[in-house]
């Protein structure tokens, strides 16, 4: 049996789309509430864009987010809708479209860059969802940016730092895994 190369190929995008969306959705379910809530995001994110190319990270980003916008519960605490991405929590979620950028473009060439590429993405998800934090809620918080900091960046220093360590220790294995596989 003879597959047409383009064809398979497209069924193979795809299939990584649709699989890679389906773990951003469910690593967004795993949360515990809080003024933004701690959920697995960010590890999936960091592991999609480590372990794929950029065409299929970015596209399942993309993807994630535009369902989230059509109404299917997918955002963090089951949460979906427009009102979702822009309200106060919808800065982190248009920030994770930066993940596969930093991390393709900067992060693939060593361990170290890698690393590297994730802290940078961290730290460019809390700038733009704090700022958007900070925006949504408008006079309430203008000069608290300490006390915005407590709430959206300082509770999740530690996990996120965790989640770097666990996704370079998953995206090593299943880059290889990958490698060996798509030869």
């Amino acid at each position: 049996m003879v597959f047409n190369n383009r064809r398979y190929t497209y069924i193979y995008d795809i299939t990584i789309i649709a699989v890679c969306t389906a773990i951003m959705v469910v690593s967004s379910w795993l949360c515990i509430p809080f003024g933004v809530n701690f959920s697995l995001q960010t590890l999936a994110l960091f592991i999609i864009s480590a372990s794929f190319p950029f065409k299929h990270s970015m596209l399942t980003v993309i993807v994630y987010i535009l369902i989230g916008m059509c109404g299917i519960p997918v955002f963090s605490g089951f949460g979906a809708g427009l009102s979702v991405l822009v309200g106060p929590t919808g800065g982190y979620i248009i920030s994770f479209l930066l993940f596969p950028v930093i991390i393709n473009f900067f992060g693939k060439k060593s361990p170290v860059r890698l690393v590297i590429s994730m802290v940078i993405s961290t730290l460019a998800c809390y700038a733009v969802g704090t700022l958007w934090y900070m925006i949504a809620y408008g006079t309430q918080l203008s000069g608290n940016i300490l006390y915005v900091l407590m709430l959206c960046v300082f509770p999740f220093v530690i996990p996120d730092a965790i989640k770097i360590f666990v996704a370079y220790l998953v995206s090593s294995r299943l880059s290889a895994i990958i490698r060996k596989h798509t030869k």
